[in-house]
């Protein structure tokens, strides 16, 4: 879990200067970009590196216990 929490610290320290826009036009060009993502070929590529960490997690099996607690 560690690494996890890690990568995602990481991911939102980098991306922190990116997020907050400073000027006017800074907004207006990251909401066109927000727009526009939908119909970008290449947005699987741009968002790989966030869906790596986003589905960075293993967790548990518990489909097993649940199945316990009905019988």
């Amino acid at each position: 879990m560690r690494d996890y929490v890690i990568a995602n610290q990481k991911m939102g320290a980098d991306n922190a200067k990116r997020v907050a826009a400073r000027s006017r036009f800074a907004v207006w060009a990251q909401y066109q970009m927000i727009r526009m993502l939908p119909y970008v070929p290449g947005k699987a590529l741009m968002m790989r590196k966030m869906l790596q960490v986003i589905n960075g997690i293993d967790l548990p099996d518990y489909s097993q216990l649940r199945q316990l607690k009905m019988v």
